[in-house]
């Protein structure tokens, strides 16, 4: 540092995001499969020319985007929303009364109706 800069103070964001280039919440290789609202055009997070739209790629269940803060928060907003993925679970062949319980829940829980 030259002589008489200040120092820039350290904030929160330095802690969560040490690489600063990278986007905020982005986790090296994580992705997820989503699908735009219907009638909506999202545009990607890197390449706003390039869109996610409310019908799937060929061949695929949803778009492949990165798990960042920018998607999360598209997917809050309500113009994307996340696809699951079509892979059979462990649990399929068990009986349902085994192992339905969330965490968190105790066997006596009873599910809210909704109005």
């Amino acid at each position: 540092m030259a002589a008489g800069q200040a120092r820039r103070p350290v904030t929160r964001a330095d802690h969560e995001n040490p690489g600063r280039g990278s986007p905020a919440t982005a986790v090296e290789g994580v992705k997820m499969l989503v699908l735009a609202a219907p009638g909506l055009k999202v545009p990607r997070e890197n390449s706003p020319r390039d869109y996610v739209l409310d019908t799937p790629p060929a061949g695929s269940l949803g778009f492949e985007v990165p798990d960042t803060a920018y998607t999360r928060r598209r997917i809050s907003d309500g113009d994307l929303f996340e696809v699951a993925a079509a892979e059979p679970s462990p649990e399929e062949g068990k009986d349902p009364g085994e192992g339905s319980l969330q965490t968190g829940q105790s066997p006596d829980h009873k599910p809210r109706r909704s109005r």
